[in-house]
């Protein structure tokens, strides 16, 4: 009595187990399921060989023997289906289902290209330092100087009535710090004021000349 129902619980096991795991049913028929085989959907050629990503064991029942995939074997890859790869082994004379993760499917997704690393910053220009030009009482003291060394034979200090600093000027091209002096000149209808205008540049008066005419004076 108690191998009776030994035997029809083990029989019970070997039964659901049948029913519930393919893969098993698999490698006892050593055939493909049925129902499967009508799905089967084309598979491009270039993966008609795929590697085993994971260790694979399984039983060859027409081979009567248990076989290991290790990582790294290629296999022929004959349809995917329901997430499961059907493939054929060197050797194997049926069909065997795996899971799809179990192969290089799982991983046939190209890699996506690194983002090319950033260029060297270019370098920043250097900003351009403006010279600051002589300050008001230093303009004076320039033509001061000019006029004390008797550069010009038109007037001495002693006839100016006002020493004037004046706004940077371009002239001829040239950029000059300018003055302007008002010195008095006796005429022959008699005295009268006059203007004079200096052109400074690099600490020094390079020019006197009359700004209503624009002709130098000597």
């Amino acid at each position: 009595m108690k191998f009776l129902l030994m035997m029809t619980v083990a029989l019970t096991a070997f039964i659901a187990g049948y029913k519930l795991e393919p893969l098993l049913r698999t490698a006892i028929t050593a055939k493909p399921q049925a129902g499967n085989m009508a799905a089967s959907p084309v598979v491009p050629k270039e993966l008609q060989t795929i590697t085993i990503t994971r260790q694979v064991t399984f039983y060859d029942n027409a081979a009567s023997r248990l076989v290991n995939l290790v990582p790294g074997t290629e296999v022929k890859l004959l349809r995917v289906e329901d997430g499961r790869a059907i493939i054929m082994t060197t050797g194997s004379k049926s069909p065997i289902s795996i899971d799809v993760s179990l192969t290089s499917l799982a991983t046939s997704e190209p890699e996506a290209e690194p983002a090319p690393e950033p260029g060297p910053e270019p370098e920043a220009e250097p900003e351009a330092v403006e010279t600051p030009g002589p300050e008001p009482d230093a303009l004076v003291k320039i033509m001061q100087q000019s006029i004390n060394e008797a550069e010009i034979a038109e007037f001495q200090a002693d006839q100016v009535r006002e020493w004037l600093p004046g706004p940077e000027e371009t002239v001829d091209g040239e950029i000059y710090q300018t003055g302007t002096v008002l010195y008095d000149k006796e005429l022959l209808f008699g005295d009268k004021t006059l203007k004079a205008k200096a052109l400074i540049n690099d600490g020094k008066v390079v020019r006197w000349c009359w700004p209503d005419l624009g002709m130098d004076i000597k």
